[in-house]
């Protein structure tokens, strides 16, 4: 029988932001091997025996592992520097693989000395290949995962990729050849059959690699993701993206038989996402950053958090098969309070979607402008269900101290954990109000008529709040007229209710206003009248702009420090005054001195009115004529419920939209990073197949993507 002598490639290549570095040089391949292609290996190894395929066991006897191997890392990151890295990153890959219910078979080296193969990693960093020794084996239901550690470059973190076999051979008789192709189909299936489909709907990778980034500048945190300080960079957050890449999310072929037009159509995933068409990516392998307006994912070029329900179906969609997240659904139940200091504790709770069989406990990260122990302390430090019980509580207990400090907050949020998935309302706001000096009572609205004249501040112990909006950049500045320092504190809120400046003690207070913007000058409560000189940089006009919203307490229309019927009523007769189902709110039809805007959408419709009459019929509206202004009167309470979300979804079950305060963050624009790494690609797609022996390459697609973690 004449010999057969053939070669197969297969490389399977994710390159995520592709970077100038060490050039690796890849395996050598005899020049004898001749070429064979893939769908003709796996049509050959149809006719081979099962058993051929070492390893395999029944689907369902065993659980996916993945086994990091650091043997080609030459960084001290993993060992000197954090020696606590390794075991984060095994829980990390650990935490995504308990949701697969699939097996692998085992790849062993071929057992056939005619039969040669080469394996080989890619280093993502550089898109070079290092040959592995050829007596690599990877168990059965075992990925094996090469981690390296490198200096990366902007906001990169991590790379990560699957990668690639060389394999040939020079055959004697038919039942060498029988066995090279059963071994071809094992190397590339892993008996999952369609993985070698023409049209693959199944992935099942060997070997994946992960460079994470090791400079010295990079703060990490390797707690559970969202538990760092501000500034840290989430290890475990970053782990579970670029392994998720491993497991073919933007490579693999059963991925990119969804893609089309800049869309990803796979059928789990669009049981998902609550968009109306499919789902929007950022180049091939990344989801777009609005898909995080309407559903979590980690997935796009700007990721945090752990992989969602959403990047599981599309690991679903890719062919893995997943077990249903058992994990019970956490909220927490009390949203938002705002008290003095002298009101002692708040108690939050917080409850699941199923009874615990034992204790369990959910984790939380505190932050906010006030600050643990001076401000308050909190106890527990997580929500502690006990088991056969679904609601469970914390107290933050509140430090009335004797320093002037404004307005502070902290904002407890719920952490995904092993034993708890995040629900909807995963934190909860308590906003603090200082009150040295003089108690907290009603906010007393006064109109902001700015001019050289001195404003005065009346001594009635009641704090005073002056709304304005600014018509033009511009800096405010505040300063007390005479010789005798304030003994009370004054500060400016921006519209999400966020101090931008505060008097210290000394001096004056001095901001930097945005035009078109809705701002708070507040003084807090005295006993004795004082005045203040009010200016700015661009003239008095452009901060004598009446704010159209009470944005210190939405509901009080006529800003008279209480929300009663009379506030719904102002805009009823507003609307029936104009004849007219909208109003904007620069209409001069609108009364001057009250705020008809309680969305703040910009305009007055009946949804101002039913929003105050919600704050009327609900629980917490302790500041109303139903109820009695106390220390939890909620002079605070901004309400930021979008018009669309009450529309839509309506209020909820106790007929009461609550009120809510964001805290927005400033999320970053890199869109001159994605555009770097576009004119990268173009540059290195060709440079990066000269790292592998012409003999072996006929082509190397290299996939790009940015990947950033602000």
């Amino acid at each position: 029988m004449q010999k057969s002598s053939r070669r197969l490639r297969v490389e399977n290549l994710e390159h995520r932001r592709l970077l100038a570095a060490d050039s690796m040089i890849g395996p050598q391949y005899p020049d004898a091997w001749g070429a064979v292609a893939l769908d003709s290996a796996m049509a050959a190894a149809e006719d081979v025996s099962t058993q051929d395929v070492s390893g395999r066991e029944a689907e369902g006897e065993s659980v996916l592992k993945v086994r990091l191997d650091f043997s080609l890392d030459s960084s001290n990151f993993f060992t000197t520097r954090y020696p606590q890295a390794k075991a984060a990153m095994q829980e990390a890959v650990d935490e995504v693989v308990a949701r697969f219910n699939d097996t692998l078979a085992a790849v062993n080296p071929p057992s056939r000395s005619q039969i040669q193969w080469q394996p080989a990693v890619l280093d993502p960093r550089t898109g070079g290949l290092t040959a592995l020794p050829t007596s690599f084996r990877a168990a059965a239901n075992e990925i094996v995962v090469y981690v390296r550690g490198n200096n990366l470059t902007g906001l990169t973190r991590g790379l990560g990729g699957y990668n690639t076999f060389g394999v040939g051979y020079n055959c004697p008789d038919q039942a060498c050849v029988n066995e090279a192709n059963a071994f071809i189909s094992n190397l590339t299936t892993r008996g999952e059959t369609g993985a070698g489909a023409s049209t693959p709907s199944d992935f099942a990778p060997v070997v994946g690699a992960i460079t994470i980034d090791t400079r010295s500048e990079v703060d990490w945190n390797f707690g559970a993701v969202d538990t760092g300080e501000p500034g840290q960079s989430d290890f475990r957050a970053v782990v579970a993206h670029e392994f998720a890449h491993v497991l073919g999310f933007g490579t693999a072929p059963s991925f990119t038989r969804y893609v089309s037009g800049g869309r990803f159509s796979g059928p789990q995933a669009n049981a998902v996402f609550p968009g109306s068409a499919n789902i929007p990516l950022n180049g091939t392998s990344h989801l777009a950053d609005s898909v995080l307006d309407v559903v979590p994912t980690t997935m796009t070029a700007r990721f945090d958090g752990t992989l969602s329900e959403l990047d599981f179906a599309i690991l679903d969609d890719i062919g893995w098969e997943l077990t249903p997240d058992t994990r019970p659904t956490v909220q927490i139940t009390t949203l938002e309070q705002t008290v003095p200091e002298s009101e002692g504790t708040v108690v939050l709770s917080a409850t699941l979607s199923a009874t615990p069989s034992q204790n369990i406990s959910v984790p939380v990260v505190i932050s906010g402008t006030a600050s643990v122990n001076s401000d308050y302390t909190v106890t527990p430090a997580t929500f502690n269900f006990a088991s056969g019980q679904r609601t469970a509580t914390m107290t933050v207990n509140v430090v009335d101290n004797a320093v002037n400090e404004g307005l502070e907050s902290l904002t407890v949020r719920l952490v995904d954990s092993s034993v708890a998935k995040l629900g909807a309302e995963a934190e909860a706001l308590v906003v603090i109000l200082d009150d040295d000096g003089s108690p907290v009572g009603q906010t007393q609205l006064n109109q902001p008529e700015f001019s050289s004249t001195a404003i005065t501040v009346p001594g009635n112990n009641q704090p005073v709040a002056y709304l304005f909006r600014a018509s033009a950049n511009t800096t405010l500045r505040v300063t007390k007229v005479g010789a005798t320092a304030p003994l009370e504190a004054f500060f400016v809120l921006n519209e999400d209710l966020e101090p931008i400046g505060q008097y210290d003690g000394a001096g004056d207070l001095s901001v930097t206003l945005s035009a078109n913007q809705n701002y708070v000058l507040r003084f807090e409560a005295r006993s004795a009248a004082a005045q203040y000189q009010i200016a700015s940089t661009a003239g008095f006009q452009v901060i004598n702009n009446d704010s159209p919203t009470n944005v210190l307490q939405p509901s009080d229309v006529t800003g008279d420090g209480e929300v009663s019927a009379l506030d719904a009523l102002r805009v009823i007769n507003a609307l029936n005054a104009a004849d007219a189902s909208e109003i904007n709110v620069n209409n001069e039809v609108l009364e001057e001195g009250n705020y008809y805007d309680v969305t703040g959408d910009g305009t007055v419709t009946s949804l101002d009115a039913l929003r105050v009459i919600n704050t009327l019929s609900g629980p917490t509206s302790a500041n109303s004529e139903t109820g009695v202004a106390s220390a939890s009167a909620a002079a605070f309470a901004a309400d930021e419920t979008s018009a669309d979300e009450t529309d839509s979804e309506g209020s909820s079950e106790s007929g009461f939209v609550p009120a809510v305060v964001s805290v927005l963050l400033d999320d970053h624009d890199h869109d001159d990073e994605l555009s770097h790494d576009d004119t990268h690609h173009e540059e290195e797609t060709e440079s990066s197949s000269s790292v592998l022996a012409p003999s072996l390459v006929d082509s190397v697609f290299v996939e790009y993507g940015a990947s950033c973690l602000a």
